[in-house]
C-alpha cells in the first residue's frame, strides 16, 4: 500500500466523520486531520498540509502539532518561491 493510498484512505475517513452525528466527531477529525499533515508531509505536498493543518487548527486552536506542521509547510513553500522582492516587482 503506498502512501498515496493512505491518504486516499484518510480523506476517505475524514468525510465519513463529517457526516458522523456520533459523539468526540471534532477530537477524531483532529486525529485524522493529523495524520493527513503527517502523510502529505511525507510526500512534500506542502499545500496539502496547510489545509489540513487549518482544519486541525479549527478544531483545536491549541493544538500544537497542527501549528508545527503548518509553520514548516509555509516556511518550505516560502523558500522554494524566487525571492518576494522580486515577484512584487514584476
Amino acid at each position: 500500500k503506498t502512501m498515496a493510498d493512505t491518504i486516499e484512505q484518510l480523506k476517505d475517513k475524514l468525510q465519513a466523520l463529517e457526516a458522523d452525528s456520533g459523539g468526540n466527531k471534532d477530537r477524531k477529525k483532529l486525529e485524522v486531520a493529523l495524520e493527513l499533515c503527517a502523510a502529505l508531509a511525507a510526500l512534500d505536498m506542502k499545500r496539502g498540509v496547510v489545509q489540513y493543518a487549518d482544519l486541525a487548527i479549527d478544531l483545536d486552536g491549541d493544538c500544537v502539532p497542527a501549528h508545527c506542521f503548518r509553520a514548516e509547510a509555509l516556511q518550505a513553500m516560502a523558500q522554494q518561491r524566487p525571492s518576494s522582492k522580486a515577484a512584487s516587482k514584476a
